[in-house]
């Protein structure tokens, strides 16, 4: 664990991008010369998706995990050693859980901001994230708390604390 001069933990939602991003900051620190925010970015999904995503998972054509079962040299087809696997591993193959702190408020905006039925998060980044373009208002159909988009950006240029 990293030891921070100076650190805050945030863990609040920023607002929704343009292209349906949840974005989450989780903190903001400052160590020496080091200085920053750091945050979580979420897409909400729904079970129709998640299974279209299985379904590409199962063709080997498409299969993010074809090399696995090419590399094991396995006297099974590659049918039989793919039915073996359960759907859990799949989905999970299928969507990246992490940032699952927020998993909740994304359910909850999801409500009011989609158009779909939301089933779960798929995680498309955090750690160091807030980019010029993740800071930038206009990059945001939703943002729910300018104040703290502002604080990101004090964050991020070492003027924080």
């Amino acid at each position: 664990m990293v030891n921070y001069d100076n650190h805050e933990r945030v863990e609040q939602f920023v607002g929704i991008t343009e292209n349906g991003v949840y974005v989450f900051v989780d903190k903001f620190f400052e160590s020496g010369d080091l200085c920053g925010a750091t945050g979580t970015r979420l897409m909400p999904v729904s079970k129709g998706e998640v299974n279209r995503r299985i379904e590409d998972i199962k063709d080997y054509e498409w299969s993010p995990i074809a090399h696995i079962y090419d590399e094991q040299e396995t006297p099974k087809s590659w049918s039989e050693w793919i039915g073996e696997w359960s759907e859990y591993d799949l989905e999970e193959l299928a969507v990246d859980p992490s940032g699952g702190q927020y998993w909740d408020k994304v359910k909850e905006l999801c409500e009011y901001h989609e158009d779909f039925d939301f089933y779960t998060t798929d995680c498309t980044g955090g750690g160091r994230m807030f980019s010029d373009k993740i800071v930038d208002e206009d990059n945001y159909r939703y943002l729910a708390n300018p104040k703290l988009l502002e604080d990101i950006k004090k964050a991020e240029n070492g003027e924080y604390f």
